[in-house]
């Protein structure tokens, strides 16, 4: 039956090519129509352990300038030009404390009154500062205390007559001459401020030399001069003997009394302008 042939070898050819179709446009699914299934990420319950990092190399401290080093300055005060030694040690990085001797004897004659009086200037002190350095060099601002060790001015009396407040006096008989002693003192301690430039405990390590200058003042108050006579009786007449009635009774007598007080006032006017008393002093240091 050629017509039944034909019409069955049409259909396969049909089935053929929509088969093909079909699988070009679907594929099957042994090939990779869906995406593979991924492998389930699992959750590590450990934590990574970091390694340490190497430490770093520190450069070696530097040797430190701490309380115990110990300065050294010779100095001269160039006022009085008297010579004087100090010893300064560290408080803070930024402070210093430091004490020191002074010492300064000349003799002079002097004149007050039309009397002559053989003098001696005794300026022997202690003192004692603290340093501050607001920037860490050598530029310090200082306070401190300065002391008198002994009086510093004493004079000796010896004359044939004595002027006391315009009074002239005389020994009794005129046997010998009118004598005694006076000192002029100030205040036992007094405070003192200072500027200079120079730390003799240099807080670096490898520095020892030092030249230290500073100056300021002392504050040690108005002078105050003591007189004292050796003679039992003094005379407003030459020549005459003791019991004349010119003649007084040094220690006891008002006149005498009021007339030496007279003359210590004037002493003290004198030496007012001394009552601040000036520092400048320049010096060698060294630091152990």
């Amino acid at each position: 039956m050629p017509r039944l042939q034909k019409v069955i070898l049409g259909c396969s050819l049909f089935l053929a090519m929509w088969s093909l179709a079909y699988g070009q446009t679907n594929p099957s699914s042994d090939s990779s129509s869906s995406p593979a299934p991924s492998a389930p990420q699992t959750t590590s319950t450990t934590t990574a352990t970091q390694t340490p990092a190497t430490p770093q190399a520190q450069p070696a401290p530097k040797p430190s300038v701490g309380f115990g080093t110990i300065g050294v300055d010779v100095n001269l005060s160039i006022f009085l030009i008297s010579p004087g030694i100090e010893v300064a040690t560290p408080v803070t990085r930024k402070s210093n404390v430091r004490a020191g001797f002074n010492a300064f004897v000349y003799d002079k004659t002097f004149h007050e009154d039309q009397n002559q009086y053989g003098g001696q200037i005794s300026f022997k002190t202690f003192q004692a500062h603290y340093d501050y350095f607001p920037f860490g060099g050598g530029f310090h601002v200082s306070g401190g205390l300065l002391a008198y060790i002994g009086d510093p001015l004493t004079a000796t009396i010896s004359a044939a007559n004595f002027k006391l407040n315009g009074q002239e006096y005389y020994p009794a008989n005129n046997v010998a001459a009118i004598t005694g002693n006076g000192k002029i003192n100030f205040n036992a301690v007094s405070p003192t401020v200072t500027i200079g430039f120079g730390n003799i405990v240099s807080r670096k390590p490898n520095k020892h030399f030092t030249v230290p200058v500073e100056f300021g003042v002392a504050f040690q108050g108005s002078p105050k001069a003591h007189l004292n006579f050796a003679n039992a009786v003094l005379c407003t007449t030459p020549g005459v003997p003791p019991t004349d009635p010119s003649c007084q009774a040094t220690a006891t007598f008002a006149t005498i009394q009021t007339n030496i007080a007279a003359e210590q006032n004037k002493i003290n006017n004198d030496l007012t302008v001394i009552k601040a008393y000036p520092i400048f002093s320049i010096g060698f240091g060294y630091k152990f």
